[in-house]
């Protein structure tokens, strides 16, 4: 190309980029242009449910920390076996299910936290997740040490003394109003075998589907039963059964095995405390949808 030549037609050598000012006017057009923010929502019955799981575990862990036995029940009706961590390995079963109660809490806390900050809330759930995986398996392994005599013993400053324990399962007035009576037996067949009978045969005639009111009713046939054994172990704790003046038998208990009993009756407590509350959640929840005139099962997008 000669000196006398003209240059590229259109400027083919200038930068194709946009100017600057250019560049943030597409930034300002595209951060209008973003959706915006929807904060993490549960419905009432999920919130319900986290809130009191929560309650319920943290009383299991307070149980194995005062007790040092932390007892887990696996298996079925008839195959049942019952695990019973002490020790340092209760203290880490402990604070596992401690991490998992603190899981439940940040679910609920994050759908009243408006911020947009949800990145945070998975993190700390992950973490709260590995690490009672990381104490479960702990408690499994110094649990395991300890039946093979490597393990250490607890120190009695961390749970409560025997003694202590005694002073807290004193018996208080309290026993069913139709024990010692000749009522105890027609009280039983009709508050607790009438209705299971006929839930029996209503699941068997009838064959209701799971969720239909034939299959609540079905279902609730053993309520009465099971309240029975509620009043009973409530009475077994409280009434004076664990108390060496009143039982005799206790006398004969060995200190670890007395510890063992309280853990498993107080456990058993806290367990029937879960369902029943979780009983009466579920009605509070079915009472709100009634009122409001909203369905019984409520669809994903559901505000309960």
């Amino acid at each position: 190309m000669s000196l006398n030549e003209p240059g590229p037609v259109g400027h083919a050598f200038e930068p194709t980029q946009p100017l600057p000012e250019h560049q943030d006017r597409l930034r300002r057009q595209q951060r209008w242009r973003r959706s915006p923010y929807v904060p993490n929502h549960l419905p009432l019955s999920t919130r319900l449910l986290a809130a009191w799981l929560a309650v319920a575990w943290s009383a299991w862990a307070v149980v194995a920390f005062v007790t040092g036995h932390f007892l887990v029940m696996i298996g079925g009706r008839r195959n049942a076996v019952v695990i019973d961590f002490d020790g340092w390995a209760a203290i880490a079963a402990s604070l596992a299910l401690l991490c998992i109660v603190a899981i439940c809490v940040a679910w609920v806390v994050d759908h009243h936290d408006r911020r947009d900050n949800e990145a945070v809330y998975r993190r700390f759930r992950r973490a709260a997740a590995w690490s009672a995986g990381a104490l479960l398996v702990a408690a499994v392994v110094v649990n395991c040490t300890g039946e093979l005599g490597w393990g250490s013993p607890l120190p009695s400053s961390i749970s409560a003394s025997t003694g202590t324990l005694r002073s807290l399962t004193q018996p208080i007035p309290f026993e069913l109003p139709w024990r010692g009576t000749d009522l105890l037996a027609p009280a039983s067949l009709a508050f607790c075998f009438v209705p299971l009978l006929f839930s029996l045969a209503l699941i068997k005639l009838v064959r209701p589907v799971p969720g239909s009111l034939l299959g609540v009713i079905a279902g609730a046939g053993v309520l009465p039963m099971f309240a029975l054994s509620s009043l009973g172990l409530v009475n077994m704790v409280f009434g004076g059964h664990l108390d060496a003046s009143i039982n005799p038998s206790v006398a004969a208990w060995t200190e670890s095995e007395w510890r063992k009993i309280v853990a498993l009756a107080w456990s058993a407590l806290v367990l029937v405390a879960l369902f029943w509350g979780l009983l009466l959640l579920a009605l509070i929840v079915v009472t709100i949808r009634a009122i409001r005139g909203e369905p019984l099962r409520p669809g994903p997008h559901s505000a309960i």
